[in-house]
């Protein structure tokens, strides 16, 4: 991990590919260039930067002035967090239903917090070079007027972070503040109100009678102190109980006389006697004062607003959870439904990938051992053929940074790696080599037409369009999210529930045998008795004599789903009936005029239509 003496540090990486030079910027280039290309060096500037509230507003007007360059093509992002279940009732199981899914992670998005953000901003300049900026933000909710964040800490979570050299005092003492924007709208209406009440007189003010009495009480301090000899620069003290006395001044202040300026100070309202010219370089002050006060607590928000507004591609890596929690955190609250976080995170980035789903999805997972981040990246490496020693400069300044990637590149540890500015960049670099993957998992000697980058660019992202808007899914029998299908379900015609009839524990009984006509691809254990088969097709039927020779009962996965309901039913009418009971125990007048409570027996059914309790 980069320390804080070389935070600040802007210098390139330079890659040399032997294959890349003729692939990837064709892939990529530019508008600009209508003519084929021939580069021998593909230049990876890595702009490698870590951000705390001191050095925010600065990077917050890089990112922004970068997001607007024509040279930008896509941004990747990475995040750390403080934990990923609030419980263990709430982890997730094989066979959830998406909405069941969606409310876990759900849940976790409105318990943990984002502690890094890592964000990597991926140009093609005119000299040909894949430029990758990074930043590496540090975030904590500091407090600001009534706002006082609660978040959760899980144990395993905080040491993964230590372990990887994560700096807990950087991240508490100088992470930069953060309202979310659903918020921070109304900060601002509400900042509007502050100024208008700094420059307007509100003429409709309501007060009650001990509120009458008081400002008629201030309007006789002023006028008595202005008719004593009252001088410019000179200031009276006004004593106030509370906030809505000290509003009372202000405005008694303000209709009094124009050369009256009022500010709030220990024990009250401090009036002062200006001239009109520094009575508005005071309110411009203040306004000013107030405009940042407002800025500084949205803080970090304003870098997710501005990668909104581009609705250029946003990549991930096993993405699902970082973009409920930058959605949460950054964004507004978590709808209810997973329908509409769906189409609400979508209005957020409307074009969205997931490296990872990329990588298994498309034939070039089937190269792969592995598709962790960190095997991806070193996969793209190998396979695109940049020499390690040429990605970072021979400056001593990024000793650490090069080192990371060696220890990377030799299959050992690694404290970058779980950086979340390092991770954006391994992300970046993994699209980037996807992008160059043709249908076939092959990288490609050529692109077709040759007669203009941005067609090759175009041909490319169509290539990899079945995979947009598509999050991974972690421990499912669906293999992702999609986000552009609201009404997304999982088929399981082939899940079955298999339930012992004996004593023999179901891990004993060899589904392969008791399923004959499809192959067995997971088995999900319920209890010692109970367990869900997945196989790789449906089966018609398991004849009776197979159940009893293996001592099982077998019911589809949708039978299995009515039964619960019937079950859910059933607990919710008994706890019906026993409330009944308690209130009648506890004398319920049963007659209320001419309304009286009804309770039938007939398949334990009550209803009743208004009960007294006396």
């Amino acid at each position: 991990m980069l320390r804080a003496s070389q935070s600040s540090l802007r210098s390139p990486l330079f890659i040399r590919p032997r294959r890349f030079n003729t692939v990837l910027v064709k892939a990529l280039a530019t508008s600009e260039y209508t003519t084929p290309f021939e580069i021998d060096t593909i230049h990876l500037l890595q702009d490698e930067m870590n951000v705390t509230r001191h050095n925010f507003a600065k990077c917050l007007h890089d990112v922004q002035k970068d997001l607007k360059l024509p040279t930008c093509r896509f941004i990747a992002i990475d995040t750390e967090f403080t934990g990923l279940s609030p419980n263990e009732m709430e982890r997730e199981q094989y066979l959830d239903t998406l909405e069941e899914r969606y409310r876990k992670v759900k849940r976790a998005g409105e318990s943990f917090l984002i502690t890094q953000f890592g964000l990597s901003i991926v140009h093609l300049n005119q000299k040909n070079e894949f430029q990758i900026k990074t930043w590496n933000f540090y975030i904590f909710p500091r407090p600001y007027g009534s706002l006082d964040e609660r978040f959760l800490c899980q144990a395993s979570s905080l040491q993964f972070l230590s372990e990887h050299g994560f700096d807990f005092n950087k991240f508490i003492g100088d992470g930069i503040a953060f309202v979310n924007l659903s918020k921070a709208e109304r900060m601002e209406k509400h900042l509007k109100r502050r100024i208008d009440g700094l420059t307007k007189i509100n003429k409709n003010l309501q007060l009650s009678d001990d509120g009458v009495s008081f400002q008629k009480e201030v309007k006789e301090q002023l006028n008595q102190w202005i008719a004593g000899g009252a001088k410019k620069g000179e200031k009276l003290v006004v004593p106030t109980r509370n906030s809505f006395y000290s509003m009372i001044v202000h405005e008694t202040a303000r209709a009094r006389a124009s050369y009256l300026y009022s500010e709030g100070t220990e024990g009250g309202v401090q009036v002062s006697y200006v001239s009109r010219k520094v009575k508005d370089e005071l309110i411009a002050a203040k306004i000013k004062e107030m405009q940042r006060e407002m800025d500084d607590a949205i803080g970090f928000s304003r870098v997710i607003k501005a990668l909104s507004e581009t609705k250029l591609p946003v990549v991930g890596h096993n993405a699902l959870l970082d973009f409920v929690y930058v959605f949460h955190q950054f964004y507004k609250p978590l709808p209810e439904t997973l329908a509409e976080f769906k189409s609400q995170l979508l209005e957020l980035f409307p074009t969205i990938y997931d490296t990872k789903h990329v990588a298994l999805r498309s034939p070039l997972g089937e190269k792969l051992i592995s598709t962790s981040l960190s095997s991806l990246f070193e996969y793209m490496r190998e396979n695109v053929k940049p020499e390690p020693k040429n990605l970072i400069p021979s400056d001593k300044r990024f000793d650490t940074y090069r080192e990371a990637l060696k220890a990377e590149a030799d299959d050992s540890g690694s404290l970058l790696c779980h950086e979340a500015g390092f991770d954006a960049f391994m992300t970046a670099v993994c699209f980037l080599g996807l992008l160059v993957h043709d249908a076939n998992g092959e990288i490609i000697d050529e692109l077709v037409p040759k007669d203009g980058s941005s067609a090759r660019l175009k041909l490319r992202m169509e290539e990899l369009e079945q995979y947009k808007n598509q999050l991974n899914l972690m421990i499912s029998d669906e293999c992702f999210l999609d986000l552009g299908n609201v009404s997304q379900t999982i088929d399981r015609a082939r899940v079955y529930r298999v339930s012992s009839t004996t004593k023999r524990r179901i891990q004993h009984v060899r589904m392969e045998n008791v399923f004959k006509s499809s192959k067995v691809q997971r088995i999900v254990r319920e209890s010692d008795q109970d367990a869900f088969v997945i196989l790789t097709e449906p089966v018609e039927a398991v004849d009776d004599e197979t159940k009893a020779e293996f001592g099982v009962e077998i019911i589809s996965y949708d039978e299995h789903v009515a039964a619960e309901a019937e079950k859910a039913h059933e607990m919710t009418a008994e706890a019906d009936r026993k409330v009944f009971e308690k209130i009648t125990a506890a004398h319920v007048s049963t007659t209320v005029s001419d309304e009286v409570i009804t309770a039938g027996a007939k398949e334990d059914v009550f209803s009743w239509s208004r009960c007294t309790i006396s």
